[in-house]
Order: C-alpha cells, then structure tokens, then sequence
C-alpha cells in the first residue's frame, strides 16, 4: 500500500507515534541540549503533518510522518552509538547459527552481554537446555550460579580474555545507563517499568524472548525483569550468591536498578538466568 492510500485510520495511528516521538525528544532535549537541534528539526516536520491532517492531504501527511519517525529513528541510534563506544570484541560466534553480542561499560575495561543468555547460546555451548519454559531467544533458567561459572569457563576456553558473571557494581552500572531513577528509563513507576521489563503486572507468568522490550541508553536490554540475573559476589555471607534485575514473577519494587536478591549458589529457579562478563587478560 503506498503512502497515498494508507486510510484515515492507519494516518491517525501514525500521527500519534509522530506526536509520541517528538513528545519524547523534548524531553530528551530538555536534559541535553545538544539535540536541541534536532528536537526542533522533528517538530518542524510534525507541525506540517498537523497543518496537512487539516487540510485532509493524506500523501502531505504520511510524507511528513514518515520525516518526524525516521528522523527520532536516526537520533535513538545515534544517541545509543555516542554512549555505547564500538569494540571490536563485540560478536562471539558461537555456533554455525548462534552468536553472542557484547557491549563495552562505559569508563570500564569489560564487556557484559547485550542480551541475558539465551536457550539457544546455552545449548551451543553446554549441548542441553535446561528450561522450564522453552524457547530459543528466550532466556535460559534453571541453571544455578555454579552452572553459569561453567558456561563462562566454555566461553574463556573457546574465546580467550577472561570470562565471568558480572561484579555487582558493574551489573547496576551498566543497568543504571547514567540514570538515578528506580528504572533506566528515568522512571518511577510502574508505567514506566512496563516499557522496559516483563515482571509480574505484565508477563502472563512466564519469560519471553529477549530484546522484547526497550533497551536503556547503553544499547543493553532486559536488566529488569525477565529473569533475576547472577552476580559474581556473595550476598553478606558464604551462603547465597546475588542476583539482580527482578524476573518475570517479581513485584515492581523487586525489579528496580538498586534491589538486591540472593539465592543458594547450588539452587535452580525458573526465574533465575545470567548475564555474561568479559575482561582482557592483564
């Protein structure tokens, strides 16, 4: 269908994701006047799409439309791109068919996985899945802190560098992304979290694909909810690990940036996974 025959309904529906858009970039503009520009730029091309919609020209409307998405499209990359230095470690190849993105921390010299482990990664690496609910870019579960050291153990034997689970500090700041909000879409409520996470008010009880939802400002997705993420520490005795991030059953106040959770080391849950680290060798 061509931008002249999109009904008054499909136009209406694009308008308002143009609105929500430019909405979002004030904001953004707001905090950062380095896109001051740019923000303007996008409110511009919404005011001829409005201007258009009054005059009932739909080809006008639809090309203006498209101007203000594609534009917030351009900006979302290339904010994520300024925060989120490329690295040439960046894409493991785990199988013929399987890989495995990581993406550098800002200010520190280690790379966490841009996803939680999924089911297929899982099994190209360790040949068996686990999970209670199935899928392949779902996240993997049912495997407890000491069986996520060994999958990093794989990964070091085949990639070199050193793998890991993640440091607690590292974890939040990586999910943080800058922000100091409850959640790292610079939100505190549970609206908020929704456009970020699966937890208990949205997930129908059960983990779903990763990069489902909105990533943070670092490109990282899925750092609440989901499924609880191991951490490489103890939790204040040698008797349960960390985990962090929340799950797929967790309340809203269990997924924010700074809660702490922890479980025996040696313990499988449905709503716990992990999330990989890794370091060049000193």
């Amino acid at each position: 269908m061509s931008e002249a025959e999109l009904t008054e309904q499909q136009l209406q529906v694009q308008l308002n994701r143009a609105v929500k858009a430019c909405s979002q970039w004030q904001q953004i503009a707001a905090a950062d006047p380095t896109y001051a520009n740019d923000a303007k730029r996008l409110n511009d091309s919404l005011k001829a799409a409005e201007q258009a919609w009054k005059q009932h020209d739909a080809k006008a409307v639809a090309e203006a439309v498209k101007s203000v998405l594609d534009g917030a499209r351009q900006l979302t990359q290339r904010r994520r791109e300024a925060v989120a230095p490329k690295t040439a470690f960046g894409l493991l190849q785990l199988s013929d068919t399987v890989t495995m993105e990581l993406l550098q921390v800002p200010g520190e010299s280690c790379w966490l996985g841009r996803y939680p482990v999924t089911q297929e990664q899982y099994e190209a690496i360790i040949g068996s899945n686990p999970s209670n609910f199935k899928g392949r870019r779902r996240p993997v579960e049912q495997v407890n802190w000491e069986e996520a050291q060994a999958f990093c153990r794989k990964l070091q034997e085949k990639f070199g560098g050193s793998f890991g689970l993640p440091r607690e500090a590292i974890w939040e700041k990586a999910c943080r992304a800058g922000t100091s909000t409850s959640y790292n879409n610079g939100t505190d409520n549970d609206s908020g979290l929704s456009q970020v996470a699966w937890y208990s008010g949205n997930s129908g009880s059960e983990t779903h694909e990763v990069g489902g939802k909105r990533p943070n400002a670092w490109g990282f997705y899925d750092m609440h909810g989901n499924v609880w993420e191991w951490c490489e520490e103890w939790y204040e005795t040698n008797k349960y690990r960390v985990f962090r991030g929340g799950s797929w059953g967790s309340s809203s106040g269990n997924c924010t940036s700074s809660y702490r959770g922890s479980y025996s080391p040696s313990s499988r849950n449905s709503d716990i996974g992990f999330r990989v680290c890794w370091r060049p060798r000193s």
